[in-house]
This record gives structure tokens, sequence and C-alpha cells, in this order.
């Protein structure tokens, strides 16, 4: 009997423990089912690259780490202010395009205007070598055709007469003197004399002729110097000259010149050498070809040019048995330039957007989000910019849709929290002037800020640790030096509630607890008049850190940048705010 009640008791006791293990186990289910439903996932985030999102858990398609889970009733990880993410749909309906950034030639048309003038390298004036009369003239109209040696007009000059005697008279006693001495002495005077017949306009042919000449012709043919047009006329029949006056002018106009102006803006693509097609309204439909030969190297203060010259031919053409030059001297005309660079970096011109002196573009980062990039830009084309400094090739721009994507950008920027130094700047009109006393507590505690910063950067959890237990040492005096009504109290005051620092198990831990004190010391900073005071802090800033609202800021007494929020693993990313 006791055998049997022992055999009882044991197996009320199994059982009991049974009942109780399954009574824990569901109780212990339902707890964590309750807890999970607090806790719901709604995506996982890249911490570096916030606007990889996914609704999986993975690694980051940009950088591979390991994807933050970011859970219902959170807002996740901020993204910088020059950072814009759009859904799928959003990205249909805006009609985002892309175009990659590669190296390609730019081409431009550029379009000038000028005049057609003679080649003044061809350009003859014939003028009087001697006082005289012009008895008669052989060419006595503008625009007549001449060659070289034709008469042009009949001189009698009694000076130029006198020096033709004299010469015949050398010359004829040189032939006829027997003695060889006074020969030489005579061709010696005929030499003379014959130089003094060039001085005064006779041509070598024409002093050979004058011992054939008649001795009742005292006049002289005026001769044309080249071939060419006459287009100017300054004489008649019957008319004295002095030594001196114009007679004749004569272009050849074989050639001519186009001359236009180059607008400062364009001198960078109009070189020497390069071919301009040339229209005239005379000559409408009709395309001259021809290259610029000169590009003056003054600029016209006026109108900020420079003037270029284009030669063309322009050979004579019969019509109605009258020959004319094809082109009329003086005519307006216009060019055409068609220039094409080597190739350059460039970036299509719709992806560009200027709205101040500060260019910017919209790069592709990839999971529908895009950042706004300022860039310096060189020479424009038709349909590409050429990039300096901003982008590498490769890497995708917006080429449609930018403008609302800005629009966004903006909004994203004036949604941002702003920290109560930056409220008091915004609506006090002025920055915060330091007095003397108040210099040197601001600079020591500037100097623990960035110490404490840089132990961060320098991935060191025991120097953080040590640094934050003399923390009061360096607020209490200044908060001291900023008691109630003084500018600068509400930041100095939001910096020392952000002081109460705890010593942190993990740098993880330490760099979250820094934030709030590091962008309060960061806009303090920022809120400081820069010539108040020798204080010499940097403000930097990294839009990829994860902070409540706006990019993680801290501050340096001491270049270069260091990253504290990821130490070595990027230790130089960043930027400098001014």
């Amino acid at each position: 009997m006791k055998a049997v009640k022992l055999t009882m008791v044991v197996l009320l006791v199994a059982l009991a423990a049974l009942g109780g293990w399954f009574f824990g186990k569901g109780s212990t289910s339902e707890h964590a089912h309750v807890a999970g439903a607090t806790r719901k996932i709604l995506h996982y985030q890249c911490s570096m690259h916030p606007w990889i999102r996914s609704d999986q858990p993975g690694n980051c398609t940009i950088c591979g780490m390991k994807l933050t889970p970011v859970y219902e009733g959170e807002s996740g990880i901020a993204m910088g202010t020059n950072m814009v993410s759009l859904s799928p749909g959003a990205v249909t309906v805006v009609n985002v395009q892309t175009e990659s950034v590669t190296k390609r030639p730019l081409e431009r048309q550029i379009d000038v205007a000028g005049k057609i003038e003679p080649d003044e390298t061809r350009r003859r004036v014939i003028s009087a070598y001697v006082d005289g009369r012009i008895d008669r003239l052989f060419v006595n109209y503008i625009g007549a055709e001449v060659e070289e040696n034709q008469p042009l007009a009949l001189l009698y000059s009694p000076t130029l007469l006198t020096a033709e005697r004299e010469y015949l008279t050398v010359s004829q006693a040189s032939n006829n003197v027997a003695d060889a001495g006074m020969r030489l002495n005579y061709e010696a005077l005929a030499r003379d004399a014959a130089q003094r017949l060039k001085r005064l306009g006779l041509s070598d042919e024409q002093i050979a002729k004058l011992g054939k000449r008649e001795a009742t012709n005292y006049n002289t043919r005026i001769l044309a110097p080249m071939s060419g047009t006459v287009v100017s006329r300054a004489v008649f029949e019957g008319q004295y000259v002095k030594e001196g006056d114009k007679l004749f002018e004569i272009a050849d106009l074989s050639k001519m010149w186009f001359r236009f102006e180059v607008y400062e803006q364009d001198l960078a693509w109009v070189k020497t050498g390069q071919r301009v097609e040339v229209t005239t309204s005379a000559n409408p439909g009709k395309v001259l070809q021809g290259k610029i030969v000169f590009i003056d190297p003054n600029i016209n203060e006026s109108s900020r040019s420079a003037r270029a010259r284009v030669e063309l031919e322009n050979p004579l053409v019969e019509e109605n048995g009258v020959k004319q030059r094809d082109l009329f001297n003086g005519l307006y005309a216009t060019g055409r330039i068609k220039v094409e660079s080597e190739p350059v970096l460039a970036v299509a011109r719709g992806a560009v957007l200027q709205p101040g002196k500060q260019a910017r573009v919209y790069v592709d980062m990839g999971s529908h989000a895009y950042e706004a990039r300022e860039v310096r830009l060189g020479r424009a084309g038709e349909n590409y910019w050429e990039v300096l400094a901003g982008l590498d090739a490769g890497e995708k721009v917006v080429s449609s849709g930018n403008l609302l994507l800005d629009s966004q950008a903006e909004l994203n920027r004036q949604t941002v929290s702003r920290s109560p130094a930056e409220i008091i700047q915004e609506q006090g009109g002025l920055k915060v002037q330091l007095s003397a006393a108040q210099s040197t507590p601001v600079k020591e505690f500037f100097t623990f800020a960035s110490a404490l910063g840089q132990s961060l950067a320098a991935d060191s959890l025991e120097e953080y640790n040590d640094k934050i237990v003399h923390a009061s040492h360096y607020l209490a005096p200044l908060v001291a030096a900023f008691p109630a009504g003084t500018k600068g109290q509400d930041s100095v005051a939001q910096i020392a509630k952000a002081g109460e620092l705890k010593r942190a198990e993990s740098l993880d831990q330490a760099r979250k607890e820094f934030i709030p004190l590091s962008i309060a010391s960061a806009d303090f900073a920022r809120s400081i008049e820069a010539s108040s005071t020798a204080v010499g802090v940097h403000v930097y800033q990294c839009p990829m850190y994860p902070a409540p609202g706006k990019a993680a800021r801290w501050v340096q007494m001491q270049e270069p940048l260091r990253n504290p929020f990821y130490g070595s693993a990027m230790i130089d990313c960043g930027n400098e705010l001014k």
C-alpha cells in the first residue's frame, strides 16, 4: 500500500512539472508575441548610405555594411539636406531621367556679323612725286580694272623734264667721250641722274626709253604700280598737283577680307585656321568658304570684343560682257563658325542648375536617391558643358526632372530642425559678440570638445571615458560667463544640458551620446562673430551619420578633418562649414 502511494506521489509531481513546463512555454511565447508586436520592423536601412533601404535584412549595395532595422515609431536614419529620396512611383511621375558623365568632344556653332573689306596688304596709293599738271587721264572713273605698268595719266612737270634732260645729256656724253677716265666720270653722273629720276617716280623701263622719246614730247606717263581696281581718284585733267598729293588708289580685290567681332565669351572657341562659312545679302544662297587668318589681340573696351578676319577668294565674273568682282567692297556679311573641341569630361546642359554663381547637378546614388552636388564648369557647347571639378566619369546625373528634385531639396532644407543658436542668429540679426571675459572660457571649452571628439576619431574609448570625467571643469566657467539675458545664453544652456555625459561601454554608445553635445557646440561656434575673438575653431559636418533631424557636426581646433563618428572607418568623411 505504501508502495502504491509513493508511486502516485511521484506521478503527481511529474505531471505538475510537465504542466508547469507547458504553461511556462505558452506564457513565454505569448510574451514574445506581445514584445514583437511593439517592435515591428518597418524596413532596413544603411547607416552610411541612408537612401539604401530594403524590406528584408541584408547588406548595403554600396559599402557592404549590414543594414540597420528601423522600427515602427522611429523616423529612421536622416539623410543630409543635399539628398532627395523618391519612391519608384514618384520617379515615374516626375519623369526623372539620367545620363552618364563621359568624355566627349564639345560642339559649338558661333554666328558672327561683319563687313567685306579689301585686303590691306594688297592696296597702293599713287601720289605725285613732283609738282606738275595733269594733262590727260587714261583712267577717269572709279572701279576701272588696270594692269601693272598700265598708263593712268600724263603729267607735265618742269622739274621732271629738267631731270630727264640732265640724264640724257650725261648719258650721251659718256658714249661720245674717247678718254676712258672721262667716260667713267660721265657714267657715274648718268647713274646719279637715273637715281634722281627714280626718286621722281620713273621706272627703269621709262628711264631706258627716254632716249627714244620725241624731243617735242614734254609729258611723262604715270604708270600703275600693280594690277587691281581703281577704288579712288582724286584728280582731273588740267589739274595742278603738288608733290605728295594723292592721285589714285588701287586695290587688288582678287582677295577680300571678312572682318567680324568675336565677343569675350567666345574667344575660347575661336582660333586661327578655323573654317568659316560666309554669306551676303547681295549673293543670296551662295556660301563662301574661308579660314580665319588673324585675331586682333586687343579687346574693344566698349563692346568687349576682338576683331578677326577671314580671307576670301573674289574672282572676276563676266556678266553681259562686263567683268566685275563677285564680292563688293563694304558689303555686310554673316559668318558661321562650327567648332569641335578635343574630348573632355562633359555633362548634359539640361542637367546643370545654376540659380546663383555656383552651378550644381543631381547625381543618381541608386535606389531612387539623388545627391545635389556643386560643380565647376568650363566651356559651354551646344548640348554639353565641360566639367572641371565635382564629377567623375561614369557617374549618372539627372538630365530631366531635376527642377522638381531641387524644389523637394529646398523643402527638405526648410523642414530640418534648427538649434536655438541658429534661431537666435536668424531672428536676432547679429551674431554673438564675445567679451574679453567670455573669450577664455569659450576657447577652453572648444578645446575640450575638440579633444573629446578626436578621442573618438582615434577609436579610443578609454581616452574618451577619461576625458568626460573633467567635463564640469569646462562647462561651469562657460555657463558662468553667460548669465541670464546675455546673448548666447540659450546656446550655452543647451551645451550644459548635453554635457551631462556618462561612462560609455562601447564606441558606438559613446558616439551616440556625444552627438547632442557635438551639435550644440558646433552651432554655438557658428553663432560667434569671427572678428570678436581669436578662438580659431573649425566646424565640420558629416551628412551620412544618423543624427536627430540634421547632419552630424563637430568642432576641431586644428586641421585636417578627422571624423569622430566613423573614426578610422571613414576618418576624412565630411566637409567644413564656413
